[in-house]
Parts: structure tokens; sequence; C-alpha cells
């Protein structure tokens, strides 16, 4: 029974159902004073991701950077330098050893070959020997010199001397036996000494005297003319040269008597 009234209490209750038995409440338990709840550790239930598979069309990630070589210093550049200059200047003279020995076996082989041909016609221009005028002589294979005369002269009305000094005319011919065109020179090719070694003084006399035989010469052509020189009056003896080649070492040589 309700222990307060209320405004269904006029009512009469139905025996079928009754009012809701009272329950004694369970006392209230207080924990101890200061003391707190405590809860079990939870274990970690969070497990490890696996790796996110690549998918198609994602970039690869770039290849790690080579490892960096140490620089060099500056005492190893200076030595790389060296010998590279080094080497260089070996190969240098290697080429120019090479050239020289091909110069002196050159030289070599057509003295040899000159020398063993005929006396008084085909002469090597180092072997020292001197030839007269009138003899045609060979001068390896370019060149057949021939010294025709020799004479002096007092010069003319226009052309004169110096003071003890005469005009020594000699007439040559120059004949090209080689295979191609050559150019000859009355000045480089062709040389007068004393018997002291004096040079004799080029000179250009018109009167009684032809031209030089300079100028280009074809192959199995001719060049006559005459080379004019000016030398002292006392002197009766000298000698003409004749260098076939003016780079290399070698000369003809005729005997002037005057």
């Amino acid at each position: 029974m309700n222990e307060y009234p209320n405004e269904y209490s006029q009512y009469p209750q139905n025996p079928q159902y009754p009012q809701n038995p009272q329950y004694p409440q369970e006392p209230y338990q207080q924990p101890y004073p200061g003391s707190q709840p405590t809860y079990p550790p939870q274990p970690n239930i969070q497990a490890p991701y696996p790796p996110y598979p690549p998918q198609p069309g994602m970039q690869t990630p770039y290849p790690p950077y080579p490892p960096q070589q140490p620089k060099k210093s500056g005492v190893g550049k200076g030595i790389a330098i060296g010998c590279g200059v080094l080497v260089l200047v070996l190969v240098v003279c290697g080429v120019i050893g090479a050239f020289a020995f091909h110069g002196v076996n050159t030289t070599t082989t057509t003295s040899t070959t000159s020398s063993s041909t005929t006396p008084g016609t085909d002469q090597s221009q180092d072997s020292g020997k001197h030839f007269k005028v009138g003899e045609t002589v060979k001068t390896g294979d370019t060149w057949e010199v021939t010294v025709n005369s020799a004479k002096t002269s007092t010069g003319d009305d226009y052309e004169k001397p110096d003071a003890g000094n005469i005009f020594l005319i000699i007439n040559v011919t120059t004949h090209n036996i080689s295979s191609k065109e050559q150019i000859v020179s009355s000045l480089l090719n062709f040389k007068l000494k004393d018997s002291d070694g004096t040079e004799g003084k080029v000179a250009f006399l018109g009167t009684g005297t032809s031209q030089p035989p300079d100028g280009k010469v074809a192959t199995g052509d001719k060049a006559k003319g005459d080379l004019v020189y000016q030398v002292s009056v006392s002197k009766k003896q000298f000698t003409l040269s004749f260098q076939n080649d003016i780079i290399q070492s070698g000369q003809t040589i005729w005997d002037i008597n005057v």
C-alpha cells in the first residue's frame, strides 16, 4: 500500500495487477578513503601493418647516388701533367730522329749508287774527285752538268771590274734527266772559289755573254748560259761547284785554270 496517496488512489485496484512491490535497496558501498579503483592493463592490440604494395602507374623510387670519388690533390694533377709533357717531348724527339735517320740513309744510298758507275761520266757528289773543263758529270738522278769553257774579260765601255779585279766567264750546260720538271739557279746551284777559298763576286756583263742558265727546265730539256764572276787578277786557279740539291749536302767540283 502506498504510504502517500495520489490522485489515483481513490480508484479501486485490480486484484489481478497488484502494485509494484517495494524491494529493499541494497546499502551503498563506499570505497575506503584514499583508494582509487584499479584496472588491469590492456594488451597492445595494434598489429604492424604490412608494407603497401606498389600500384601500377606509381613512380618508382630513385636509385641511390653513386659514391663520390675523392678529389685528387694538386700534387697529383701536377705529376699527371708533367708525365704528359714528357711523353709528348719523347714523341717529338722520336719523329725528329726518324726524319734525320731517313735523311742520312738517303744521302748514303745516293752516294753508294753514284760511285758504282763509270768514272768521268756518272760520279758521286761526295766522292771528292775534281773534273776538268769539257767533262759532263751526272749528279744523282736529276742533272747532267757540263762545263763547256772558261775565259776572262776586262769588261766593256759600260761595265768595268773593280780595281785589281777581272771578269771570269764560265759557260755551262744543265740537262734535266729526271722524270719531272726541275728548277736551276745560277746563284743557288753554282758557286766559284779561288785557291784561297774566297768566293767570286757574281757580276753581270752584257757584251760577249749570254744569259745565265736560270729557270724551269722540262724533263729531257737543257739550259745553257754564262756564269760571270769578278775575281782577283792575280788568281789563276779556281773551283766551280754545283749542288744538285741545295738542301742536302754534296757537290760536284770542276777545276778552272785561266
